[in-house]
């Protein structure tokens, strides 16, 4: 299981212990781009608030801390908590999406992606709902 995308490049070597034989193989892998994980959606009244957490997963033997400036989304009434985020290692936690929208909109989507060196890159669609208040 690779991680990050890329180029990867590696030998497998079977050697009998016995006679001292050998045969190898040399592996090509290319690690493509993650699709969406899932779509989140997110539907509020002008001026108020609503999130969803976000479990990610830690799989490797170390701790690894992930800052909220990871995450990149073009919306600019979406905001990732907390500011830093630490997942020990193999263990998940949660992030918060909060959506809070200033002016009303019909449902829009976006991406919020989450790229990590060590964890490699998470994407999510987020579908958009701000509502007018209701008099």
């Amino acid at each position: 299981m690779s991680l990050k995308s890329g180029q990867y490049r590696f030998t497998a070597t079977f050697k009998a212990v016995e006679t001292g034989e050998y045969l190898f193989y040399t592996v090509d892998v290319t690690v493509e781009e993650p699709e969406v994980i899932r779509t989140i959606e997110l539907c509020s009244t002008v001026r108020e608030s609503v999130s969803q957490v976000v479990n990610i997963e830690n799989p490797t033997d170390i701790d690894v801390t992930i800052p909220a400036t990871e995450f990149t989304c073009e919306n600019e009434y979406i905001t990732i908590t907390p500011d830093t985020l630490t997942i020990p290692a193999k263990s998940e936690r949660g992030f918060e999406v909060r959506y809070r929208p200033l002016l009303a909109s019909s449902e829009e989507t976006t991406d919020l992606v989450l790229n990590n060196p060590v964890l490699g890159a998470f994407k999510y669609k987020l579908s958009l709902k701000g509502l007018q208040p209701s008099t």
